[in-house]
């Protein structure tokens, strides 16, 4: 039931530099994606929590019916307060993603290895799953070694490019199973590489 709930109302709120939860209003094909979550906006829609209206592609949308009840509702407002973090970084890495799109997706946009980190935890604590998201938003976050990886695939790729590459994912981790980099761009198959420990969120559904 709380994934439900969060899933319901990340889609519902935004989070300023300031902390401050304010609603927002989304499609209801994005809030209710799943039979559950459809079932609770349904029943918040019933207790008059929510309403629905008309976007202006006519889609249906809803909202939460007043902003006070983001203060008032006690179970809400609990909810906001432990995850304002995550949803303000929700907010930043979803204006940041739009912001590489803007700028023809610039590779010099795109966040790195460490950056994307909490990023991937916020994920998981807000229930956020890879299958629900939307572009650009989902090639945003992909790994930066996914990103890497494709870039040795390249031949076009020079090996000053390479070596490069090889350094960083001998510092970051290399994903493929029983290979690290050396210093020289040659595979060393010792195994799972070390740094991939601390792993990336879904990293093996991305490689």
């Amino acid at each position: 039931m709380q994934a439900t709930f969060a899933s319901v109302f990340r889609e519902l709120l935004r989070v300023d530099e300031q902390g401050v939860a304010t609603r927002r209003r989304a499609l209801i094909g994005q809030v209710g994606a799943s039979h559950e979550s459809k079932n609770l906006v349904d029943k918040f829609v019933k207790a008059r929590l929510m309403v629905t209206g008309r976007g202006k592609d006519i889609a249906p949308t809803v909202e939460v019916a007043h902003e006070a009840l983001l203060t008032y509702w006690e179970r809400l407002a609990e909810w906001i307060k432990e995850w304002r973090d995550d949803l303000r970084l929700r907010d930043q890495v979803d204006a940041a993603a739009k912001e590489w799109q803007h700028q023809n997706q610039d590779p010099a946009y795109l966040w790195l290895h460490e950056r994307l980190q909490p990023v991937y935890a916020m994920f998981k604590r807000l229930s956020i799953d890879e299958d629900d998201m939307k572009e650009p938003l989902k090639t945003f976050v992909s790994p930066e070694s996914k990103r890497l990886l494709q870039e040795l695939e390249n031949p076009q790729t020079s090996h000053y490019r390479r070596a490069e590459i090889g350094d960083r994912l001998n510092q970051i981790g290399d994903p493929r199973f029983g290979i690290g980099v050396n210093k020289g761009d040659t595979a060393d198959r010792l195994g799972p590489h070390s740094p991939r420990e601390g792993g990336a969120w879904r990293t093996e559904r991305h490689l």
